[in-house]
């Protein structure tokens, strides 16, 4: 066999020294930094397939690089997704607001506010009268998540005004009520009082949707 059908032979083949899948999932996590995460997820899966495969420089990379797109992808989806349940009830400005003030946690704990206070809402329209608690809300399709604020403590609920409206108290990261970082809405009856990380915010959709406009 000649030189020249030896190089012949060999075009063609892959180079016994790279990882074809590593660099595609590199490109591909690298990508999804540049897409706002969409495709991390996919460079972060081939990427870690690759690590099986030798030469694994490409396919390390491309595994860091796709999970921290992929954890801001997620981080992106949560805000984006507790926006949207709030855009309708406090709008633009509301939203920023809230995010201002309490970034996701926030964001999380106003939209739970806003799905029980909507179930409580319902349940006056139904009875007549506000619940004396939550749990007169089992059969509402508030799941057990939306009643328990984003660090795990369950959300207070208190009848006020002599029980003309109710007030929805969240312990805030700390755990504890009455301390600085609580967040809490009080309607009366008439108009919504809300305290986001301890500091006093007005959001005048929530008070629409609790009088039924």
């Amino acid at each position: 066999m000649t030189q020249l059908d030896i190089d012949l032979d060999q075009m063609g083949k892959p180079n016994a020294g790279s990882n074809a899948l590593g660099i595609a999932g590199f490109i591909t996590s690298v990508l999804g930094l540049l897409t706002g995460g969409c495709l991390s997820p996919i460079g972060l899966l081939i990427s870690f397939i690759a690590l099986f495969r030798a030469p694994r420089g490409f396919a390390i990379a491309g595994t860091i690089i796709g999970f921290i797109g992929s954890l801001g992808f997620i981080i992106l989806g949560l805000v984006l997704g507790a926006a949207l349940l709030l855009f309708t009830a406090v709008g633009v400005a509301g939203i920023a607001t809230v995010a201002s003030a309490g970034g996701i946690d926030g964001l999380n704990t106003v939209a739970r506010f806003k799905d029980v206070a909507g179930a409580v809402v319902e349940h006056r329209e139904e009875t007549g009268s506000f619940p004396a608690s939550l749990d007169q809300l089992s059969g509402s399709g508030l799941s057990a998540d939306r009643i328990t604020d984003p660090w795990g403590t369950p959300i207070e609920y208190t009848l006020v005004s002599e029980g003309a409206g109710f007030a929805l108290t969240s312990a805030g990261p700390d755990g504890a009520l009455a301390t600085s970082d609580d967040y809490s809405i009080t309607f009366d009856g008439n108009a919504v009082r809300v305290i986001l990380n301890g500091q006093e915010h007005d959001l005048d959709g929530l008070a629409d949707i609790l009088n039924g406009r």
